[in-house]
C-alpha cells in the first residue's frame, strides 16, 4: 500500500485516463423513422494515458511501469506528470 504524495491518502488503486477518439457510423433506419447509431472507438495504444490518485485527482505518472512501482509503494509518484 502506499499514499499520495499530495493529498497523503493510502491508495490501493490509481485512476488511469486514457485518451480515446469515439466514431459512431449513422444510418437511417426507415422502420422506426430514427437514426441507428453503430459505436467505433480508436485508443492510441502507445498511450499509457494519465494515472491519477482516485481521491484528490492529482496526476501521479504517465506511465505503466511507474504507476505499478508507485502501487507497490516503490516511489511516491512523480506529480510533475511525467
Amino acid at each position: 500500500m502506499t499514499t499520495c504524495p499530495k493529498c497523503g491518502v493510502e491508495i490501493t488503486s490509481l485512476r488511469n485516463h486514457i485518451p480515446v477518439q469515439v466514431y459512431y457510423d449513422v444510418q437511417y433506419n426507415a422502420e422506426t423513422d430514427m437514426l441507428d447509431y453503430h459505436h467505433n472507438g480508436w485508443t492510441d495504444p502507445d498511450d499509457d494515458g494519465d494515472y491519477e490518485c482516485p481521491e484528490c485527482d492529482q496526476i501521479l505518472c504517465s506511465d505503466a511501469y511507474v504507476a505499478k512501482k508507485i502501487l507497490k509503494g516503490e516511489r511516491g509518484g512523480d506529480i510533475s506528470g511525467s
